[in-house]
């Protein structure tokens, strides 16, 4: 009993375990993506480019997130309510597996027919286009699935919005 009164406030008197995150919620759905320090976050800020920076802090209070400005390599706060977009690069991993594979299946049937016909194993492409068309096909399938398909983006506003979340533990 006394040991087990000792393990109590031995536990009690250690430091807080604490859980911050990002997570993109959609309305009327239970599932969220999160995003912990540490991990990359692609977003877009109004209507410019795509920005790629890693969270090193979060938080909950100032609803902001702490990510390292690469002009001048000072961490900065960003508001999550400027973000407009993020994209996952995770998600439709098999579609992008799909198209990399047409893709490079196409190459590799177009580039080989033009190495045979040059060694005169094939008539030449004007005789016999059906391998350059075929390659040619798969090519533009597998970038189409890609591009389609291969990483989701998520536009803030009615149907997602991100949230800011510190799960402290005292």
């Amino acid at each position: 009993m006394r040991s087990m009164m000792m393990l109590t406030a031995i536990l009690l008197t250690l430091t807080a375990y604490s859980q911050k995150f990002l997570q993109i919620e959609k309305y009327g759905s239970p599932k969220t993506t999160k995003f912990y320090p540490g991990d990359d976050l692609v977003f877009q800020l109004g209507d410019d480019t795509w920005i790629t920076r890693t969270i090193l802090d979060v938080n909950a209070d100032r609803g902001t997130i702490l990510i390292e400005d690469v002009s001048s390599g000072v961490p900065m706060h960003l508001d999550v309510q400027e973000i407009t977009n993020v994209k996952l690069g995770s998600k439709g991993k098999i579609w992008r597996i799909v198209g990399k594979t047409l893709m490079a299946g196409g190459a590799n049937i177009a580039i080989s027919s033009l190495f045979l016909a040059r060694s005169n194993i094939i008539p030449p492409i004007k005789d016999y286009p059906q391998p350059y068309i075929y390659g040619a096909g798969n090519f533009l399938l597998g970038l189409g699935i890609d591009q389609l398909l291969g990483k989701p983006v998520y536009k803030m506003g009615r149907r997602y919005h991100l949230r800011v979340l510190d799960l402290t533990i005292y």
